[in-house]
């Protein structure tokens, strides 16, 4: 600790700056640079004029473009984006057979981005097909139906529903022309939608669909969704309503703009475009399960409070039918409101900052990880399965963000499950 602080070599100091004797300006004379400077200089330049080019890249990478134009997922703008995810089918077809069948979406993997990009799609769609071979389905062809909402848009389609992803054609300096345009003409009804949301009480659930023409929506309204009508607000639609077998056609009714017709639930229905525009609509329900179940974790906490303030010995615990699964998921649910009412009191902006803060280091630390394990088996091979798992479960940390913020708000541990 005695001895000072010595200069480093690979750095340039001020002091050094002298005055250049045989100039006749009076110029000073700088210090020698050595070649890990201009190679430090080159780095940084290559890598900020990498993450400006990226962002503008599409008119290269033109495979990738989908709603987001150019590599997206790699670039500083990915940020400007809010996704919302309707519902996602996935058909396919033995073209050897003829036989027909659905996969759950999401199956065989763990990512979650391959439904908005055709790169990603194109190699989900291959390796389903793989699976399915493996399984005796020879020719296995693959259609997606994926509905998603971009900055509180319309939910529409990404993909063409008609096309075969695995035959479809794919590069990545070409245009993927099965994937759907965004529906830019149809922003300016965001506007339109925040004011028939203000129209409607919180108990009202509100869909706004939109869909190219010739296309069509199979849609089914679970049985606990009652007050279900479907209004136009621009082009033409067809209604044809499939019964709960969804074997046949009971009736189809023409709607066109501003008109309205209500949905029977616990029924399939389709509805097609059958204007030349774009058509765009909205569904408004009342979900009646959801609408009891608050109603009675309310009636529940109103007896627990009360139950808690009574001291007679006659009195009835709240807590006494807690072996029914019903009154176990009230008691939950319970719970999960009192926890938020602790964080909302007991914790600050500062902590919620180190819960962010906390987040962040540990998908930093999974994505270096992640790519050091991939680097291993690409060099030295898969381990065991067993092996395989420890190691991605070792790389993926164990943080929880709920019991860190129960910890920092005082929540009881008979509130913290």
């Amino acid at each position: 600790l005695d001895t000072p602080a010595q200069d480093s070599r690979r750095c340039l100091y001020a002091k050094d700056i002298k005055e250049d004797s045989q100039a006749k300006t009076g110029k000073q004379k700088r210090p020698p640079t050595r070649w890990v400077h201009h190679l430090s200089a080159v780095f940084v330049l290559l890598y900020m004029s990498e993450q400006l080019f990226l962002p503008y890249s599409h008119f290269i990478t033109q495979g990738y473009n989908s709603w987001t134009q150019g590599l997206y997922g790699y670039s500083w703008d990915m940020m400007v984006h809010t996704w919302s995810v309707q519902h996602i089918k996935v058909k396919y077809v033995d073209a050897a057979t003829g036989d027909t069948g659905y996969l759950r979406p999401g199956v065989f993997t763990s990512a979650k981005r391959w439904s908005s990009h055709p790169d990603m799609l194109k190699q989900y769609a291959i390796c389903l097909q793989e699976r399915l071979q493996e399984h005796g389905i020879e020719q296995p062809q693959f259609y997606f139906d994926i509905w998603k909402s971009m900055n509180h848009r319309f939910q529409q389609r990404v993909v063409d529903p008609r096309v075969d992803i695995v035959s479809a054609d794919w590069s990545p300096f070409s245009p993927s022309p099965w994937m759907l345009p965004l529906l830019m003409d149809l922003t300016p009804w965001r506007e339109k939608f925040e004011e028939i949301e203000e129209t409607m009480a919180n108990e009202t659930e509100v869909v706004f669909v939109a869909d190219f023409p010739g296309l069509e929506l199979e849609n089914y309204i679970n049985s606990d969704f009652d007050n279900v009508s479907l209004t136009v607000l621009n082009g033409e639609v067809r209604v044809e309503f499939r019964g709960k077998e969804n074997n046949e056609s009971l009736k189809n009714v023409t709607l066109k703009k501003d008109e309205k017709l209500e949905i029977p639930s616990g029924e399939f229905h389709n509805v097609l475009t059958t204007s030349e525009s774009p058509s765009c609509y909205y569904y408004v329900s009342t979900n009646q399960t959801a609408v009891e179940f608050n109603k009675n974790i309310t009636e529940y906490m109103e007896k627990q409070n009360a139950s808690a303030a009574n001291t007679t010995d006659d009195t009835r615990s709240a807590n006494d039918s807690l072996d029914d699964p019903l009154m176990q998921k009230y008691q939950r649910a319970a719970e999960w409101k009192k926890r938020r009412e602790l964080w909302s009191t007991n914790l600050s902006q500062l902590d919620y900052f180190k819960v962010w803060g906390i987040k962040k280091y540990f998908t930093f630390r999974r994505s270096l990880l992640m790519g050091g394990l991939a680097v291993r088996n690409i060099v030295f091979g898969t381990p065991e399965l067993e092996q395989l798992a420890a190691d991605l479960r070792w790389a993926a940390g164990e943080f929880n963000p709920e019991k860190y913020m129960d910890e920092l708000a005082g929540v009881p541990m008979s509130d913290n499950p």
